[in-house]
């Protein structure tokens, strides 16, 4: 079997294999930054799609901290992730 089909520590947190999904900009959110059913898919596709992590993707804090239309809001995307089980 090969490496990276195994688990991994990361400090505390174990992820179940080593394939990475890395931070992209989706531009899938709302012009206020809420979260989509197209974003909610493409994150549940990349889940079922078994990813050892998942970082999400160009998010902002505050709304003078988006840098355009489509960008999520940051603690959207935390409280969907958590209500899912992602996290």
């Amino acid at each position: 079997m090969s490496v990276l089909f195994t688990p991994k520590k990361i400090g505390k947190m174990e992820i179940k294999n080593r394939f990475v999904h890395s931070a992209t900009y989706e531009c899938m959110a709302s012009d206020s930054g809420e979260v989509t059913d197209k974003l909610i898919k493409r994150y549940s596709q990349i889940a079922k799609g078994e990813a050892g992590l998942i970082i999400p993707g160009y998010l902002f804090i505050m709304p003078n901290a988006a840098m355009g239309s489509g960008q999520a809001k940051t603690l959207i995307i935390c409280a969907i992730m958590l209500k899912t089980g992602w996290i």
